[in-house]
Parts: structure tokens; C-alpha cells; sequence
């Protein structure tokens, strides 16, 4: 039902931006894009693909899990390739926590791992968002853009504060804590800030996970370079990260819809036309797409522990 829900979300705002913009243009901008265009956006997500999995790599050590650097690209790049062909990232991060599993960790301690990469990326996320709200207070003060971005925000937030203080507000009813559930949620909170606040590799880790975003900001911005949009790099840099923390919430089939929404109103703010901001909001979902198409591959040939030998 859920599935069936988000497919509806992502045709019904799809279908909006049809409905209110002539999306001919964005078309014919995709299909001239060039092969320069999607060479580079194919090669950005996999570079972005490399720092993913530094950042877990450095996050399993922490964690006590000893992988090597490849064992841990493959598992990323299985998980990469569900996230996109799933309607939720749920279904990336269940098959990185199985890979991790029949490789010889716990399911406990994979669940944490993969949890603690998640919100990782989320909290990097935050620092940008928070950046990119002040600035467009002043670009755009009181737009949609702005009152959307500002939600988004809010509600990572509280979530990211609900996960990593789960622990404390349990501890405040203390019959809670005697459900087993609500147990290993407040030792997974405690888990995640001890290794997000505490261990040697944080700030480190902190850093990739930064870079993680600025990639996804230049590979926006090379690509709406290559289809001409009037777009600047601090302009970039203040609007892709609420357009892609938007594409996150799990309300549409993969971001499909809330992304293409997201990108025509907030590179609107920079000038560009939105047949330009759809169709580079297309691309990249489409190169992303075709970038985690051979994770499937890498997941088929490392099925079973008798092929995780190589971890």
C-alpha cells in the first residue's frame, strides 16, 4: 500500500509541473544534454559512490567491525542500487545490514553501523541546511521555497534529535524502558553518539560526510552548466541541499516528483527557467539511476556467506 501511495505522490507532482509548465523544452534539453553531460554525471555519482564508502568504512571501524576498503564499496554499491529501484532507502540500507551480517557481524551491531552512516549523512546535511536558510531569508523572504525548505529542515532535525538523544527522553519515562523495542532504541542512540561525538575517527568521518554533499552539489551545478542554466556556485551551494533534503522525505517513489518540485522552485530563486531546472532535475535522477544499475550485479555475485569469503 505504501508502495502504491508514493508511485500515486510521484506521478501526482510530476504531473503538476506538467500540467503547469511546458515541459517540451526540459525534454529536448535531456535528449541534447550530450554524451560530455552524462559522462560527467555518471562519474561524479561514482566518485560520490567511493566517499560513501570511505565514510562507512571509517564508521565500521569505529564500530569494531573489521572489513576491507573493497568489501565495504560493495556492500555500499548493492545498498546504492536497491535505494534506487526500491520506493524507500529502507531497502538499500536492510541489504547492506544482510551483506554485513553473512560476512560475520551481528545483525545488532550492522543495524548500528548502517544507522549511524545514515544519520551521519543527515547531520552533515543539517549544517548546510541551516546555512542555506539564512541565505535565502534574504534572497527570498517569505517564499514557498523557503517556508518548504524550512520544514524539511525541521523535521530532520527532529529526528535526528530524537535518534541521538533517544536514550535520555526514554530515561525521563522510565517504564518504557522495560519494553524490549524501546530498550535497543535507547542503546542504539547511545551507540550512535558515542561514535558520532567520541571516537578518534569523528571528526574525520564528520568531514567526508560533508564532502559526501558538496559532491552532489557539484554535480548539480556541472549539470545545469552543461544545459546553460544562469546558475553561480555559491548559488548552487545554498540551493541544492534543501532541493535533495526534500528529494529525502518518503512521501514519493524515490524522490521522483518532490525532486523535480524542489528544483523548480529553488533554482527559480537563481533565474533559471523551470523546462531548465526540470530537466536538470531529470538527469540527474536518471544518471544516478544508470550510475547504481551495476550494483545489482555486484550484489548477485556476492550473495551468500560462501561469497562474502573475499570480505
Amino acid at each position: 500500500m505504501a508502495f502504491v501511495l508514493r508511485l500515486l505522490v510521484a506521478c501526482a507532482l510530476i504531473g503538476l509541473i506538467s500540467a503547469k509548465f511546458d515541459v517540451r523544452p526540459a525534454a529536448a534539453q535531456i535528449i541534447h544534454a550530450g554524451l560530455a553531460a552524462c559522462l560527467f554525471g555518471v562519474a561524479g555519482y561514482l566518485g560520490q559512490t567511493l566517499i560513501l564508502a570511505w565514510r562507512w568504512h571509517r564508521i565500521l571501524i569505529a564500530s569494531g567491525i573489521r572489513v576491507r576498503f573493497r568489501a565495504t564499496l560493495r556492500i555500499v554499491y548493492s545498498g546504492i542500487f536497491f535505494n534506487q529501484c526500491l520506493p524507500t532507502s529502507l531497502g538499500g540500507d536492510a541489504v547492506r545490514v544482510i551483506m554485513l551480517r553473512a560476512a560475520g557481524s551481528s545483525v545488532k551491531a550492522a543495524a548500528n553501523a548502517v544507522l549511524v552512516d545514515r544519520l551521519s549523512g543527515v547531520a552533515a546535511l543539517m549544517l548546510f541546511l541551516l546555512v542555506s536558510l539564512v541565505q535565502i531569508a534574504i534572497w527570498a523572504p517569505g517564499s514557498p521555497f523557503l517556508i518548504g525548505a524550512a520544514l524539511v529542515t525541521a523535521l530532520l532535525g527532529a529526528g535526528l534529535a530524537a535518534y541521538f538523544l533517544g536514550d535520555w527522553i526514554i530515561a525521563l519515562v522510565r517504564p518504557l524502558a522495560r519494553i524490549g523495542i524501546v530498550r535497543v532504541v535507547a542503546e542504539a542512540s547511545a551507540y550512535a553518539r558515542f561514535i558520532t561525538w567520541r571516537a578518534p575517527s569523528a571528526p574525520v568521518t564528520g568531514l567526508i560526510a560533508i564532502g559526501v554533499h558538496l559532491s552532489t552539489v557539484g554535480i548539480v551545478y556541472g549539470l545545469a552548466t552543461f544545459l546553460n542554466a544562469p546558475i553561480s556556485v555559491w548559488q548552487a551551494l545554498i540551493l541544492v541541499p534543501p532541493i535533495m533534503a526534500a528529494a529525502l522525505m518518503p512521501i514519493s517513489f524515490g524522490g521522483w516528483g518532490t525532486r523535480e518540485v524542489a528544483m523548480v522552485g529553488g533554482l527559480g530563486l537563481a533565474g533559471v527557467p523551470p523546462p531548465t531546472a526540470v530537466a536538470i532535475s531529470v538527469l540527474f535522477g536518471l544518471l544516478v539511476l544508470f550510475a547504481a544499475l551495476p550494483g545489482g550485479l555486484v550484489w548477485l555475485v556476492s550473495r551468500g556467506p560462501a561469497r562474502m569469503s573475499w570480505m
